[in-house]
């Protein structure tokens, strides 16, 4: 199999936020998408949706609907410990990366910035296990991060990065997409996220642009300095 996209992320939704319009874009032109996912998100909050135990059942099935909107054909999820990956042997989530860019061979992949774009851990934590991953195993043409044009100014966190530590890892996007005419596409997706509703909401308040314009930072091969270009495709 050759995947023209794989989008890793640690939980479910970290998908549609910033790359749903072109995972929508690229399944409305037949081309193959993918998205793994390395945990069921099982540290969220149910807003008495359903009780902590059914928390990771309910958020499997909003992640199948939402990628499903977005025509994702090949979907992968993991069941590492939500909020723990800086915790756990690395070996095994590597491992699972590694196998998957080897079966799938994606030309293209999308994951976390190693400030993690906001500077949770298990986003970091995922970065470094893609970026260990991709040491041996399958090479993609081109290595994509989230990246916002504003650094992240949020407020010390447990577990968290520290903000400035944060702003100081921050990379700008280098390229933007035009996702105007998927962007109903993308709502509906992020609207099976009823655990999520909080989080979606605040992506609205503070990141509304992002709706529409996803920015991504091209980590490999390197990007010259001539600053962000809005492309059609990634």
């Amino acid at each position: 199999m050759i995947l023209d996209l794989l989008v890793i992320v640690p939980h479910p939704d970290d998908e549609v936020f910033s790359a749903g319009g072109i995972l929508s874009k690229m399944a409305a032109f037949d081309k193959s998408t993918g998205v793994l996912t390395l945990t069921r998100g099982a540290a969220g909050k149910t807003l008495g949706l359903c009780t902590l135990e059914e928390l990771p059942m309910v958020r499997e099935k909003e992640l199948k609907a939402s990628l499903d909107i977005l025509g994702v054909k090949e979907q992968r999820l993991l069941d590492y410990p939500d909020g723990k990956l800086k915790d756990i042997d690395p070996q095994g989530p590597v491992a699972d990366i590694r196998n998957a860019l080897n079966e799938l061979k994606p030309k293209v992949i999308i994951t976390f910035a190693p400030n993690g774009s906001n500077g949770h851990m298990d986003h970091v934590m995922t970065h470094h296990f893609v970026m260990k991953a991709l040491e041996d195993s399958h090479q993609p043409e081109k290595i994509y991060y989230y990246a916002t044009e504003t650094p992240y100014a949020g407020i010390v966190k447990p577990n968290f990065l520290h903000p400035d530590e944060v702003r100081r890892l921050h990379l700008p996007p280098t390229h933007y997409l035009d996702m105007r005419d998927y962007l109903e596409n993308k709502i509906r997706a992020m609207g099976h996220y009823e655990t999520q509703a909080w989080s979606v909401l605040m992506f609205m308040r503070k990141l509304p642009r992002k709706l529409i314009y996803e920015s991504f930072y091209l980590a490999r091969p390197g990007y010259p300095d001539q600053g962000p270009m809005t492309v059609q495709w990634l």
